[in-house]
């Protein structure tokens, strides 16, 4: 999920961005605000429990896990309008080099989903419930005439453009011997395969889901029984996507010709 970044105060080193709100991304998904919101506020509880107060969530550069750029200073809900305010406070000067410079053009939430689901007003649109794990500063590519409100030391505003990053050009090369294996699948083969890809997809966010009903229900002490169904969903759709993994792999292999020895 990206966020665009909209303020960033010079002296304070502070950047502004909207961490929620239920506005499609260009994936088509919509981060739904009334099942995010815990998962934001519990995840930004336990960093303000770890730092003792001194952050209300960790910030890091490209997702990378060695770049630790900052620390979250402001969460500010409004229900009304469904959506969060973020405020970073970047400490790290190689990343807020690229902040003042305009190469970071937002944030980036990093975590697992738990859920999606279609949008019951849009059916091509995706409501999506993430776990954070982080947020991160990121350069996604942002349109050319888009500009961040910058709030310099005296006080005064300017208007600045983000950089975008020019488009690479493509290059040719000769293929791998695992692309000329690929291309040399059957299109039946291939569905197969990408039905395992979709199973395993969906395991990952049954699992993730099963933790947080299990998470949630200890929160409130009820005594749901909901945690203890999704697990035997899981364990039911584990052994037949092991079943169906190691079926489609067999047929994958017999459909493939070995190559010729030179």
């Amino acid at each position: 999920m990206f966020i665009p970044i909209y303020k960033v105060d010079v002296e304070q080193r502070m950047v502004y961005g909207l961490a929620a709100d239920e506005t499609p991304d260009l994936a088509g998904e919509i981060w739904d605000y009334a099942k995010n919101k815990p998962l934001v506020q519990r995840w930004s509880a336990d960093c303000e429990k770890r730092s003792g107060g001194k952050s209300l969530g960790n910030i890091r550069g490209q997702h990378k896990m060695t770049a630790a750029a900052g620390v979250v200073k402001s969460l500010e809900w409004d229900d009304v309008a469904r959506s969060c305010l973020l405020g970073v406070k970047v400490v790290d000067d190689a990343e807020w080099q690229k902040v003042e410079e305009g190469v970071y053009t937002g944030f980036s939430v990093g975590g697992k989903y738990v859920s999606k689901a279609t949008d019951a007003k849009n059916p091509k649109l995706t409501r999506v419930v993430i776990q954070p794990s982080e947020f991160s500063l990121v350069d996604s590519p942002c349109n050319p005439s888009a500009t961040y409100t910058a709030v310099k030391a005296d006080g005064t505003t300017e208007d600045r453009a983000f950089k975008v990053k020019p488009e690479p050009e493509a290059a040719p090369s000769p293929r791998t011997p695992a692309e000329e294996m690929i291309a040399a699948l059957s299109s039946e083969a291939r569905k197969g395969m990408y039905g395992v890809s979709q199973l395993a997809s969906m395991l990952e966010s049954l699992t993730w889901m099963q933790a947080a009903s299990a998470m949630e229900r200890d929160s409130e002490g009820d005594d749901s029984d909901i945690p203890e169904r999704l697990w035997k969903a899981l364990a039911e759709l584990s052994d037949i996507f092991i079943e169906m993994a190691n079926e489609e792999t067999k047929e994958l292999l017999n459909g493939i010709k070995p190559r010729s020895a030179k």
